[in-house]
């Protein structure tokens, strides 16, 4: 089974899997922020991907 952007698949279809390499950091700013939260915090470097977003509004 694979599940991607347009749902699972339950067939049996081959495919090859691409470990792509990890991104490369050269900036995190700010270094410090409120312990409460709400800071943006901006991430340079290169090796990124235009799809994935992440966050933390737990």
């Amino acid at each position: 089974m694979v599940t991607g952007p347009f749902g699972i698949s339950t067939q049996n279809v081959p495919f090859t899997y691409v470990n792509a390499p990890a991104p490369i950091i050269a900036t995190l700013s700010p270094n410090t922020g409120q312990q409460v939260g709400g800071t943006i915090v901006t991430i340079d470097g290169s090796g990124f991907s235009d799809a994935p977003r992440c966050g933390s509004e737990h």
